[in-house]
């Protein structure tokens, strides 16, 4: 994970306090912006096809894929040559659940933080709902949103009926409208330290927020799956659903201000900041800003709690410098 900091200045005698903050965008590591260089109108199974899909990040997975799962060029709704993960109904009455695992656990870089999961959706139907859904579920495994999830899931229904599950639990509903041909973005924001998570839907014309859950996982376990499930009416009505840039990142808060006290009396220095649960802070100390001698560790391991934490350290020099970094 990259580093913010904000560094202060103290000078024993001396009134020189120096304010100055850096802001690193999160690490991106994983991102599926797969666009697609070949024939038109291709269909393929997700099983035996493009078994690396991201563009950028720093994980690399696959997926795999049920056999009611392709990637279908979509250049409609996307724009450009875009294979999507995408579920179509047949032309009988039956279920076609259309899943796509990633081949990855990613909880080595997401247990304990903050981060998001986001997607473009797409929901195409020419006839009333017929009980079709779309959405996504995290966990060991991942299973389905709403049957027995180690962890997290999502559906939104084509009329904006959205269900949230933790653990095969509903925990919650929300109604983002009718989704019938609208280009939608979920983001979902998973707080592990404050064991929550936000949802968030935007389109062209709406951003809802869909509220703050109370949600958890049993292990260390962050697989990904993405699920479409499309029912067949036995005539000519069809429903199409696709998912395109999935992207899974870290998000490290901004550190804002650090206010500094002189402890009265002694030759302490109580530095204050604001934090969030789930992130670890360090504070680091050097002589001279300018020189090019590195920042040294004074104290580390200092957890966030989701308020302001004060830590105290002596200034030992006519001159010191302290800066807090998101280890």
């Amino acid at each position: 994970m990259s580093k913010q900091s904000m560094t202060v200045g103290f000078g024993i005698g001396m009134a020189m306090v120096l304010f100055g903050a850096v802001v690193a965008e999160a690490t991106v590591i994983f991102h599926d912006g797969f666009e697609y260089g070949g024939t038109a109108g291709l269909e393929s199974n997700l099983n035996t096809n493009y078994a690396a899909r991201q563009a950028a990040g720093t994980t690399t997975s696959t997926y795999t894929g049920s056999a009611g799962s392709y990637l279908r060029y979509e250049p409609t709704y996307f724009g450009g040559n875009t294979l999507l993960l995408r579920a179509t109904e047949g032309t009988t009455n039956v279920a076609t659940q259309a899943t796509a695992t990633l081949a990855t656990d990613f909880g080595a870089s997401l247990v304990g933080t903050v981060w998001s999961l986001s997607y473009k959706g797409f929901y195409a139907q020419n006839t009333a709902n017929k009980g079709a859904w779309s959405g996504f579920s995290v966990g060991n495994p991942p299973g389905t949103p709403n049957a027995g999830s180690a962890g997290f899931g999502i559906n939104i229904s084509g009329n904006g009926a959205t269900e949230i599950w933790s653990k095969g639990v509903k925990i919650g509903t929300a109604n983002v409208g009718n989704i019938n041909a609208v280009l939608y973005t979920l983001t979902s924001v998973f707080d592990e330290g404050a064991g929550t998570v936000s949802l968030n839907f935007a389109s062209a014309t709406t951003n809802i927020n869909m509220g703050t859950y109370n949600m958890s996982f049993v292990d260390s376990v962050r697989r990904v799956e993405l699920k479409n499930l499309v029912v067949g009416d036995g005539g000519g009505g069809f429903t199409d659903m696709y998912f395109d840039d999935l992207t899974i990142q870290p998000i490290e808060p901004s550190l804002g201000l650090i206010d500094v006290n002189l402890l009265a009396g002694t030759n302490g220095l109580a530095l204050t900041w604001p934090t969030a649960n789930g992130i670890h802070y360090a504070v680091q100390a050097k002589t001279n800003l300018v020189a090019a001698a590195s920042w040294q560790n004074a104290i580390t391991n200092i957890p966030g709690t989701g308020g302001d934490v004060t830590v105290t350290t002596a200034v030992a020099q006519a001159q010191s410098f302290y800066r807090v970094i998101v280890e």
